[in-house]
């Protein structure tokens, strides 16, 4: 919006012209200015017609006219409700824009299509993305099932308490929940601990049946001691707990800790 309203004013052509007065006079005639910087007794007002008017001393053009093109390249904020825009005017403009057509141009080669169709092959693209996306989680998902079988034949009893820990292969947090959920619920009553490593991310997943979270055996508090062991922290509910790790080598130890801390927690 700024940028439409400035190259209006340009369009426009409106002389720019300069007025010298006193400093109360500029206040009450509502010239814009930062009034908490010191001035003198005189001061100098740049007006644009009946648009703009400021406080300023620098260098400026005699029409708006001779401004050409203005662009802005940024806009960052700078402090709270500040932000400070970065533009140019002028032949900086026309070589800037010759350089955003030549990548357009290069984009539109690569991506096999032309300029006037680049925006709705960019959004084809995106959805064609998304949906892969969406195909591999389910296929990882299909896997981590398939691979319950293996897990649930790991079982140990930690007394009378059915356990299974175990470390599986990239499985990002939400496909390890799902093979928590999977596996728990086969294994009726128990706890379930599951480890994954992808690309040096650890994450762990543990799941407690509720009815040994009555007997004083928490997800959450396992969760808490297994991913400090790797260098990591996480936390969650009795029944379910979620963690992530650093250290990969401290894996296997991590997941036998967690017979003993399953002792120390039963009431």
């Amino acid at each position: 919006i700024i940028e439409t309203i400035v190259n209006e004013k340009i369009l426009e052509a409106y002389d720019v012209i300069t007025v010298e007065t006193s400093l109360l006079e500029a206040q009450e005639m509502g010239a814009v200015g930062l009034f908490e910087e010191k001035y003198g007794d005189k001061v100098r007002i740049i007006k644009i017609d009946d648009y703009s008017q400021e406080l300023c001393g620098g260098t400026h053009v005699k029409n708006t006219s001779n401004i050409g093109l203005f662009e802005i390249t940024s806009e960052i904020g700078i402090a709270a409700g500040v932000r400070r825009i970065e533009a140019i005017t002028g032949s900086a403009v026309y070589e800037y824009l010759n350089q955003m057509e030549s990548e357009i141009e290069e984009i539109s080669n690569i991506l096999k299509t032309n300029k006037e169709n680049l925006l709705d092959k960019a959004k084809s693209l995106t959805e064609d993305l998304k949906e892969k996306d969406r195909e591999i989680e389910s296929l990882k998902g299909k896997m981590a099932t398939n691979i319950a079988d293996d897990i649930l034949s790991s079982k140990i009893m930690v007394d009378d308490i059915a356990l299974i820990t175990y470390k599986v292969s990239d499985l990002d947090m939400n496909s390890l929940r799902n093979l928590g959920d999977e596996v728990r619920n086969r294994l009726g009553s128990g706890v379930v601990v599951l480890a994954s490593v992808v690309k040096d991310k650890i994450s762990f997943v543990t799941m407690v049946t509720k009815d040994l979270n009555a007997g004083g055996i928490s997800a959450g508090n396992i969760i808490k001691e297994v991913a400090k062991a790797t260098g990591g922290s996480g936390g969650g509910r009795p029944d379910m707990a979620q963690a992530g790790g650093k250290d990969a080598s401290k894996i296997e130890e991590a997941l036998n800790m967690v017979p003993e801390l399953i002792r120390g927690m039963r009431k």
